[in-house]
């Protein structure tokens, strides 16, 4: 927990940066893009890690990273290209990344909660539903 209080605090510090930005506006266009991209990418992330590791924090970690590090990279490519950086487009690529990191856990657990419910019900014979009352027995039912 203490990690990630000295991100978010480290993000923030860098959102506030001493000179005022004026052509940046905090609800630009583009923050809605780096929400956006940054969501997608946390929960991608976080979905294919949930494939290798077992680890919450390590699919969180990965998520994460992958966001994050995109964020950064596309700050400093602006940087290097005559662009624009902006402290407030990786706070918006943060606010993205929590939220694809929270998407991508929920379906994640929704998964793993409905497949042990189904191992649960066959690993129990008369157990659960009675026979053609189940969605996949009213889709297809027995010839």
């Amino acid at each position: 927990m203490a990690r990630w209080t000295a991100v978010i605090a480290a993000v923030l510090a860098l959102a506030l940066p001493a000179r005022a930005q004026s052509g940046d506006p905090w609800l630009g266009e583009d923050k809605a893009l780096h929400c956006a991209a940054a969501a997608l990418l946390a929960g991608g992330g976080f979905a294919l890690a949930s494939l290798l590791l077992e680890s919450q924090a390590g699919r969180l970690g990965v998520g994460a990273a992958l966001a994050v590090g995109a964020g950064i990279g596309k700050e400093l490519w602006d940087e290097r290209s005559g662009g624009d950086p902006s402290f407030r487009d990786l706070t918006w690529d943060a606010v993205g990344a929590v939220i694809g990191l929270v998407a991508g856990w929920g379906i994640v657990a929704a998964l793993d909660a409905s497949s042990a419910e189904d191992q649960a019900a066959t690993a129990r014979p008369g157990a659960g539903e009675a026979a053609g009352d189940s969605i996949s027995d009213q889709l297809f039912p027995a010839r």
